[in-house]
């Protein structure tokens, strides 16, 4: 039996600067608040969708074939000083994929290790619309880089001679392009000033009993990962032994 479904987009109207949100059983191809106004496929973005026998979850924020694929990559650690964090950057896939799940194998000599794991590290995204005054946790985004952040991502911004990391994301307003952020500025920023962001889903793991362990098993879901990005692994080492982390990674392609 056929079933109709109809999908809710998030559509950006370049000529009244704003985004809106439509329900519709097709691919939206003008402004929902005026005909007149032609939008692109790159300031479309599906968010929701009904059918009228199902609803359905929505596993991936990038397109994939939805073939899965099993990879593991190696994680070496040298022995140094103890506490001594080690950073170590992984080619990704160069087609986007949706992870749905990393795995390890901890050792013994692993127990009280500290793991951050980021599937976007430091990637400039934008630039800032307005300066920013000492003291602000705001700062003013153009649409085209809002529409790919979230709350939880982790920015800084650079105005080529300080650097200022304003934590986490709390609140993202697609309409003004204003994002609220943890941290306020120590410094002033001028307009211009490039924006770097973070995706960060494994934070500071402290490794538990020499054991099996799984990140992301719970969810609902997968993780998207662009083209050509790196996961970028920083472990701190606790005992200062050498030792090789092999992360098993489940995604789809």
């Amino acid at each position: 039996m056929d079933k109709i479904t109809v999908r809710k987009y998030r559509v950006f109207c370049a000529t009244e600067n704003v985004w809106f949100e439509v329900w519709s059983d097709v691919l939206p191809t003008a402004c929902p608040n005026n005909i007149a106004h032609p939008v692109t496929a790159d300031n479309i973005v599906e968010i929701d969708r009904i059918s009228r026998d199902v609803i359905k979850i929505r596993e991936e924020n990038v397109a994939t074939g939805e073939y899965i694929r099993i990879s593991t990559v190696a994680v070496p650690v040298p022995s140094g000083a103890v506490g001594e964090v080690t950073p170590v950057t992984i080619p990704w896939e160069n087609i986007q994929t949706s992870v749905l799940g990393i795995n390890f194998e901890a050792t013994a000599d692993m127990r009280g290790d500290l793991i951050n794991v980021y599937m976007l590290y430091d990637v400039a995204i934008g630039t800032l619309s307005a300066p920013v005054a000492v003291g602000s946790k705001t700062i003013t985004m153009t649409p085209a880089a809002v529409k790919n952040m979230a709350v939880g991502f982790i920015l800084s911004v650079t105005d080529g001679a300080t650097v200022h990391n304003f934590g986490q994301i709390t609140v993202i307003n697609m309409i003004t392009g204003v994002v609220t952020l943890t941290t306020p500025t120590t410094v002033a920023l001028a307009a211009g000033s490039v924006t770097r962001m973070s995706v960060r889903p494994v934070k500071d793991y402290e490794v538990g009993p020499a054991s099996h362990h799984e990140w992301g098993s719970r969810k609902i879901g997968g993780m998207a990962m662009r083209a050509d990005s790196t996961i970028t692994v920083f472990y701190k080492n606790n005992n200062g032994l050498a030792k090789r982390m092999v992360l098993e990674i489940e995604y789809l392609y």
